[in-house]
């Protein structure tokens, strides 16, 4: 009989106030014994028309800022699972089958904002 897979969450989040009542119900919910948790901050690549000019400076700053979201919602998740792990990552490699999103083989995902 082959090895049973841990039961995996994934949560998306924006930092929204949606987003963080919803990271937070995350932590409260009836998942199973053994859960893992693993948060995710997906930013947008924007388009080279659009950034033409624009200092590397704010770039980094975005990121450090996405970042510190990631971060805060584990935080709230390390609550009930300390082991949580948090990813930022480009649209693109959010939905690249080799992303490191994609290996977290998530069986749920809680959803943040809607729409």
């Amino acid at each position: 009989m082959g090895k049973a897979k841990r039961f995996g969450i994934l949560v998306a989040t924006d930092g929204s106030a949606e987003a963080t009542a919803a990271v937070k119900a995350t932590v409260i919910s009836p998942w199973p014994r053994g859960a893992s948790v693993h948060v995710v901050v997906v930013r947008t690549p924007l388009p080279v028309a659009d950034i033409a000019g624009v200092p590397a400076a704010v770039f980094t700053d975005l990121d450090r800022g996405l970042a510190a979201v990631a971060e805060s919602a584990r935080k709230i998740l390390a609550q009930r699972w300390p082991d949580a792990t948090s990813l930022l990552s480009t649209a693109r490699n959010a939905v690249n089958r080799d992303s490191t999103l994609h290996r977290f083989e998530m069986a749920t995902i809680s959803p943040s904002t809607p729409g």
